[in-house]
């Protein structure tokens, strides 16, 4: 009888310590993890960039934008944490209107003006677009918009494209339309 007592209490102890493993296991994968997924990608100068929405854009002619990573304005989330974030390797859909410093639009896939009204798709870090897109979408839902500001290394650099002069400061409003 002492026999089947300690073996009945060794396993309730066992039980109760199985228990508490249990308990702080769930506790901790329940956590939400709040990460910034832009982090490295909105950070000027070791700190994080704040972008002023009434501030006028910098001179695109402006040296101290070299070797700069592009400005990004905090996009517009909705609190469902459960949606899909864009990262490396999706195929985002987007609409856009990409401008010089000076004001000119140079494209856009909403001014029925620029004759491509449909929505763009391409893959994520892939290099299909301009390095400041590849950077400054990750972490997106689908519905936020953002503006990139992109200096000219992580554009077009020296080179000139279309409208585009060369060294060019580009500033782009984008909505994420879906992600695939």
């Amino acid at each position: 009888m002492k026999f089947l007592k300690e073996n009945i209490s060794v396993i309730v102890s066992l039980f109760v310590v199985a228990g508490i493993i249990f308990l702080v296991i769930y506790f901790l994968m329940s956590q939400e993890v709040k990460t910034d997924p832009l982090e490295g990608i909105n950070k000027v100068g070791g700190e994080k960039a704040q972008v002023d929405p009434n501030a006028q854009a910098p001179n695109m002619e402006d040296p101290g934008l070299q070797g700069q990573a592009p400005q990004i304005e905090e996009p517009n989330t909705s609190q469902n944490n459960m949606e899909k974030i864009s990262k490396a390797g999706d195929t985002l859909v987007m609409n856009y209107t990409g401008r010089l410093t000076n004001g000119t639009v140079f494209d856009s896939n909403v001014d029925p003006k620029f004759n491509h009204v449909t929505p763009f798709e391409f893959t994520l870090g892939a290099g299909q677009v301009i390095a400041g897109w590849d950077e400054g979408l990750v972490g997106m839902k689908i519905g936020d918009k953002k503006t990139l500001t992109i200096p000219p290394e992580k554009g077009y650099g020296s080179r000139a494209t279309g409208s585009i002069p060369a060294n060019s400061t580009l500033i782009f409003d984008v909505e994420l339309v879906g992600i695939k």
